[in-house]
């Protein structure tokens, strides 16, 4: 497997990625759907007076219908917007502990790559020091010169013990770089507003 050098390579700032890593995440994008549902719900709740409303049942499959609206003379409005406005605050909340959690992955994924990144030098000097002294034995037993088997064991030893270390840290820089990727993605995430009644127009026309 051919590996870039990494070496090569800036230390990442967190400051750079915070702001894209949490204004497209799409586990972010679904409490916004879902809070500006709530306000769609509110306004359904004070017009349903008149009779029952049904203008959000089912939509989305149907995740918004545990939300209470009232039938008939609208008597339980009072009690169905308290819920509904204690479910909206319950999404915020969430929300806010999904957000929170993206960022602690981004900073952690920062600095386990910048850690990596300051020891990988030292790692590809032990590597290739090790594996410089294991030829060196080699080279010795090929030219008939004496070698003591715990040396040459000793000197395999280091060398895989330092060629494993080598190639795990390369491993996490593109492991890492496939996470950090995924977390600043904007690709087809789009960014307009959350339209229910595009969604209910949807629904009616199947």
């Amino acid at each position: 497997l051919d590996m870039p050098d990494f070496g090569s390579f800036e230390p990442l700032d967190y400051s750079d990625f915070e702001f894209r890593a949490t204004d497209t995440a799409p586990e972010l994008r679904q409490f916004d759907s879902l809070i500006s549902v709530a306000d769609y719900i509110q306004k359904e709740v004070l017009f349903s007076f008149l009779g029952a409303s049904s203008a959000s049942r089912g939509v989305a499959g149907g995740v918004f219908d545990g939300m209470p609206t009232q039938s008939g003379l609208g008597f339980g409005t009072p009690a169905s917007m308290r819920v509904v406005r204690a479910q909206k605050e319950l999404l915020k909340v969430q929300r806010k502990g999904v957000e929170e959690t993206i960022k602690r992955q981004l900073r952690l994924l920062v600095s386990n790559y910048n850690l990596d990144l300051e020891n990988y030098g030292n790692l590809k000097r032990r590597e290739e020091l090790t594996k410089q002294t294991l030829d060196e034995q080699f080279e010795r037993l090929r030219l008939g010169q004496s070698v003591e088997t715990l040396d040459m064991i000793e000197a395999s030893r280091n060398h895989i013990q330092a060629d494993t270390s080598f190639f795990a840290v390369q491993f996490r820089f593109l492991a890492n770089e496939d996470r950090l990727a995924r977390l600043i993605y904007y690709g087809d995430y789009t960014k307009r507003p959350v339209a229910i009644e595009s969604l209910n127009s949807d629904r009616s026309s199947q």
